[in-house]
């Protein structure tokens, strides 16, 4: 017998097989919370995980802004300089009653009554500070719808002669010059900015302590109404706004022109007007004397003052 010897063919099955590798245990025990954590717990043991849609009343909602309060007092004077007593009431007070609730002799002298305040207000008068506490009776009684466009032309008139007349020191006590500031009542800031300070009579007060002659009565009346805003202005950047509001209304006094208002909140929207009101008026006297030069100078430095605000509370 003839022995033949050959490499042997290895099989295909053991070609890859990797060496077993023995590991060691550390024999570590369980976890003592076992699936307690991940178990599930349904009453049909059926487990259906999916995207829930969002509601729609949810999507467009805007994250709530948590606002400081720095806690004002109110107006320690109230209305009381803004308080009417007029020796026309009586006369007046027939005007409230409508025509339709009075016979046809009432009415007659209603009418009557009518055209007596008709002719008082479309008077001429000396004494502007008189004028101005009939147009606030008139006012108060709830009837000054009856004479809208003579209260207008009355107020027109005083605006107008009145800035003149600087020497007229009877016309320059605070309850008349509470009169003149009606707008400040207007605005009612009090209501729409309860956070801001209300205090008009303290700004008067001090703008008097600056301009106390007699001939400054113009320039007392300007001022009072630049440093009431200021405040209201100072206690939005200090209080109230959020820096990116802060940084939308000094961009708009920067840019000084109505279309800015556009970008800024509601309530930033109503102090802004009032802003750009009250320095169109003072343009407006400027440029009856021909000094509207200086209006631009008066601009640029509320816009410096802004601008420091906002840098003082980004700081």
């Amino acid at each position: 017998m003839e022995l033949s010897i050959h490499a042997l063919p290895i099989p295909d099955s053991t070609k890859n097989m990797v060496p077993e590798v023995t590991r060691r245990s550390a024999n570590y025990h369980p976890s003592i919370w076992g699936d307690h954590f991940l178990t599930t717990k349904s009453k049909n043991m059926k487990l259906s995980i999916h995207a829930l849609p969002i509601p729609d009343s949810t999507k467009n909602m805007v994250p709530e802004v948590t606002r400081r309060s720095a806690n004002y007092h109110p107006s320690i004077w109230g209305d009381h300089f803004l308080t009417t007593k007029s020796k026309n009431m009586e006369l007046l007070v027939h005007i409230s009653h409508r025509q339709e609730e009075v016979d046809v002799k009432m009415g007659q002298q209603l009418q009557q009554q009518k055209e007596e305040v008709r002719k008082m207000l479309v008077a001429a008068n000396d004494q502007p500070s008189q004028k101005l506490n009939f147009i606030d009776a008139v006012q108060h009684l709830g009837v000054s719808y009856h004479f809208e466009s003579e209260i207008e032309a009355a107020l027109q008139h005083i605006y107008e002669t009145d800035y003149d007349h600087h020497d007229d020191k009877a016309n320059d006590d605070l309850y008349t010059v509470a009169l003149s500031f009606r707008w400040w009542k207007e605005l009612d800031f009090a209501k729409k900015m309860p956070f801001a300070r209300d205090r008009i009579v303290e700004c008067y007060f001090w703008i008097l302590g600056v301009y106390f002659e007699p001939q400054y009565l113009l320039a007392r009346r300007m001022l009072t109404k630049m440093i009431a805003l200021t405040s209201i202005i100072d206690d939005i950047y200090d209080v109230y706004g959020t820096l990116e509001e802060l940084a939308l209304f000094t961009n708009a006094i920067e840019r000084w022109e109505i279309n800015a208002i556009d970008q800024l909140p509601e309530y930033m929207k109503q102090c802004y007007q009032a802003l750009l009101d009250v320095y169109n008026m003072i343009d407006e006297e400027m440029a009856r004397k021909g000094t509207s030069y200086r209006v631009h100078y008066a601009k640029s430095a509320v816009s410096l003052v802004l601008i420091g605000y906002k840098q003082t509370i980004c700081d």
